[in-house]
Order: C-alpha cells, then sequence, then structure tokens
C-alpha cells in the first residue's frame, strides 16, 4: 500500500488525472485557471497533452500537477510532480550526490545547479534547483530550463517523498527553491487506519 499523505497545493495548480480516474472535475477546475474563452482554449489543448505524458507513466502513486502562470494566455507554464518511494538502502546522501553529478546529455549545458542537505518542517531533506540549456532547436534557439528537486524522509523504512517543479519559464517563480521547499513543509502523513 502506497504512503498516505496529503500536503498544500496553491490555487493555480490543477491535477492532471490518471487513466481510470475521475474527470468530471477537470473542466471547472481548468474554468477557474483562466480569464476568457481563448485562454480556456489554450490551457485545454495543454491539458490534454499533458494527460496524454501522464497516461504513460509508469509510476502508479505519481501525481502531476500543471501550473498556470498567465491566466490571460492559458499556457502550462510548470508541470509538478510529487511521488512517495520506498528505496531500501538508498539515504539522502545518494540522492544528493545523485542530482548534484547527474550528466544532462549531449547537447545540453548546466548553467546553474545547486542542491543541499536541510530540514524542511523537522524532516531531514535533500533540495535545490538548476538550469540546463537544451540543443539548439530548428528556431537556432537553445531553451532553459529550470527544474527544482526535493527528497523528504517520511514515515517508514526507507520511505522518501519526492517532489519536482519543471519550468521553461524562468520568470515563472522569484525563487523555485523556496516555493518548492513550502510545499514541501506541507506534508502531513497518516496510516492506512487514520485516513478511514
Amino acid at each position: 500500500m502506497a504512503l498516505q499523505y496529503t500536503c498544500l497545493i496553491q490555487a493555480q495548480w490543477f491535477e492532471v488525472p490518471r487513466p481510470g480516474e475521475e474527470i468530471t472535475h477537470l473542466s471547472r477546475e481548468l474554468d477557474r485557471l483562466v480569464d476568457g474563452p481563448d485562454a480556456r482554449k489554450t490551457l485545454e489543448h495543454a491539458a490534454e497533452r499533458l494527460a496524454q505524458q501522464v497516461a504513460n507513466d509508469r509510476h502508479p502513486d505519481r501525481h502531476t500537477w500543471g501550473g498556470i502562470g498567465d491566466r490571460s494566455l492559458g499556457d502550462i507554464s510548470a508541470v509538478m510532480t510529487i511521488e512517495p518511494v520506498k528505496a531500501r538502502g538508498v539515504d539522502l546522501d545518494q540522492f544528493l550526490t545523485a542530482w548534484t553529478q547527474a550528466d544532462p546529455g549531449d547537447g545540453f549545458d548546466i548553467w546553474l545547479r545547486n542542491y543541499e542537505k536541510k530540514e524542511l518542517a523537522g524532516r531531514r531533506a535533500v533540495s535545490g534547483h538548476e538550469i540546463v540549456q537544451g540543443p539548439e532547436a530548428e528556431s537556432g534557439e537553445r531553451m532553459l530550463t529550470e527544474t527544482y528537486r526535493a527528497a523528504v524522509t517520511a514515515p517508514g523504512l526507507a520511505t522518501f517523498m519526492l517532489v519536482t517543479i519543471t519550468t521553461d519559464d524562468l520568470s515563472i517563480f522569484d525563487d523555485i527553491v523556496g516555493y518548492g521547499d513550502t510545499v514541501a513543509e506541507t506534508f502531513e502523513f497518516a496510516t492506512a487506519k487514520e485516513m478511514a
């Protein structure tokens, strides 16, 4: 059974349904996030594309949210995932090492990378962010992507909450690490018995 948890997600995000989940509420969710029919149509198409990506996600306990930056445009400006993970034999130092030393691949350049161990709401954690420039597109541009990652210790042996926020719009977050850490600090956990 997956770890039972709750956390606070701000109002500009909508959760993407997984295959087989109830989706009737999604239309109302999208309505509240934008201003005007053009922005609503743009968001609907963007939400459909994101839902297709989620449909291919092989991690059944991972939840995905789309975040809206400009209500008048309706674009999804950021994507956030949250996932409880049991990783026997893994500790926070291994997350720190993996994220700090990961090779982004050919054609990608790291502009900034900073991850560190810390405490979030009294729980041991690793969090930080990186900015990576992608390979040259047909337009000649090389897009920048900013990614926040956090691994937060959770109840249970070798259990962690993983949080990831990714955006191609570096103006969306004044401080993506502060924003992500704030989300991570709101985790509350309950046993299956308490949730019943």
